[in-house]
């Protein structure tokens, strides 16, 4: 492990190989670079191969166990993958997520960590794959599309389990 401490600007580099397990940087996929900020640690992540960025963003701890900050996650060809804020660890407000393409994966609002309101989620050809809507009480009620856009379950879910769910048939 190969791990290089400036004491000026409070920064930590460090290499990872493709399982993200601490490594030397001749069999690193991933550089990591920590620096202690006045918000937090904030950390930048790159794929070493591509030498772009695969998540920045910002920690309460120097281990980078508490996630406290706005969080925005790359594919190594520099297209965004998802992004959002963590409050004390736990996901907070509107989370995007994207396909390899580019176009939108997921949208879902977090409350404390669980999603709350109209999650929708689509296909990577971009047709709707999915709508929940999320109920204070944990309860939840959610419609599926296949990829050609027809219509393929729906039910509700109750604590993240489906006790009620109807799959329609494809013609």
């Amino acid at each position: 492990v190969f791990i290089c401490t400036n004491n000026f600007a409070q920064k930590t580099e460090t290499y990872y190989d493709y399982m993200w397990k601490p490594c030397a940087p001749e069999l690193a996929r991933f550089y990591s670079e920590v620096t202690n900020t006045d918000s937090g640690w904030l950390r930048k992540d790159y794929f070493l191969g591509t030498k772009k960025l695969q998540m920045i963003g910002l920690f309460e701890d120097s281990a980078n166990k508490i996630a406290n900050g706005v969080f925005r996650y790359y594919y190594a060809n520099g297209i965004p993958e998802s992004l959002g804020k963590n409050a004390h660890n736990k996901k907070e407000g509107l989370w995007l997520s994207y396909h390899h393409n580019g176009l939108m994966e997921d949208s879902t609002v977090y409350v404390n960590g669980n999603p709350s309101g109209t999650s929708l989620a689509w296909h990577s050809n971009g047709y709707l794959s999915d709508s929940t809507v999320y109920n204070t009480d944990g309860s939840a009620v959610e419609v599926n599309w296949c990829t050609n856009g027809s219509p393929s379950s729906a039910g509700r879910l109750m604590n993240g389990k489906l006790p009620c769910f109807i799959e329609f048939k494809q013609q």
